[in-house]
């Protein structure tokens, strides 16, 4: 992962600009994030060209009751990064894995936020692994 993108990816997710949520990259009506919303976020502010849309979403799962919202899609992606995340940020793929305890265990950072381990968690992950 470029290394100026990540340091401003990890100042973002500690600065408690951004509420945490799951499922999306950035529900608008809860107005959350997930930890790759947040780097998308990151990427628009620095002029990364990303076409923005709200969209109709409902929830999944059997952790939270069914129901609708909205939430932005970037690029047509709205639970995973867009290729020009992934391209400009120099990251493996549209939902990173994260090597947790041996080099068998990996997870993906938005199954680990799905899970609730909060951004700063998420961040001090992020830089002792990617």
């Amino acid at each position: 992962m470029n290394k100026e993108i990540k340091q401003k990816w990890l100042e973002a997710l500690r600065s408690g600009e951004y509420k945490q949520g799951k499922t999306r990259l950035h529900n608008t009506t809860d107005k959350t994030f997930c930890c790759l919303g947040v780097l998308c976020e990151v990427a628009i502010k620095e002029g990364v060209k990303l076409d923005t849309l709200e969209v109709d979403a409902e929830t999944y799962g059997t952790d939270q009751p069914y129901r609708k919202y909205k939430c932005i899609s970037y690029a047509g992606e709205s639970t995973v990064l867009p290729d020009t995340v992934i391209a400009w940020a120099g990251l493996p793929d549209c939902n990173p894995s994260i090597n947790k305890a041996s080099p068998n265990t990996h997870d993906s950072l938005a199954s680990i936020n799905d899970r609730g381990v909060d951004f700063l968690a998420i961040a001090d992950l992020i830089e002792a692994n990617l």
